[in-house]
């Protein structure tokens, strides 16, 4: 259609070649936008990433000094456990040796199982020393 020596079609679509120009424009600025923020997002996740990490790194090396505490503790209460038996055993014999109604030959076994006794509670008292050190 032609009015006035113009054809309105071309009008129109002259018209319309403004607005896609337009918005083409806004679409590429929105695409740069969105991909600026990704990279931003993604360093921000990097950084998350690595601050986790050390987290974990610190976490691991408290379980392992917790674990070995726990290990020293278990130890120490397995050292206090025979000292407690080697010290009853060693109250044992000296009660009896103390009533004085030992036969000889029982003497003599009590005698030698107080000093093995006696021994091994400064065998444990010295290890329980040099686990405390």
């Amino acid at each position: 259609m032609v009015v006035c020596g113009l054809d309105v079609d071309s009008l129109r679509t002259d018209l319309f070649g403004g607005i896609n120009a337009l918005f083409s424009g806004l679409a590429f600025a929105g695409l740069t936008t969105a991909v600026i923020l990704q990279s931003y997002e993604l360093q921000l996740q990097r950084k998350e990433l690595e601050l986790t990490r050390q987290e974990l790194r610190r976490a691991a090396e408290a379980n392992e000094a917790s674990s070995k505490a726990l290990n020293q503790q278990i130890d120490m209460q397995l050292k206090a456990a025979e000292l407690s038996a080697v010290s009853t055993l060693l109250n044992s014999v000296n009660s009896q040796l103390g009533k004085g109604t030992t036969p000889g030959d029982r003497l003599e076994t009590l005698i030698e199982a107080r000093g093995k006794y006696h021994n091994r509670l400064h065998s444990v008292l010295g290890a329980m020393g040099r686990a405390i050190e």
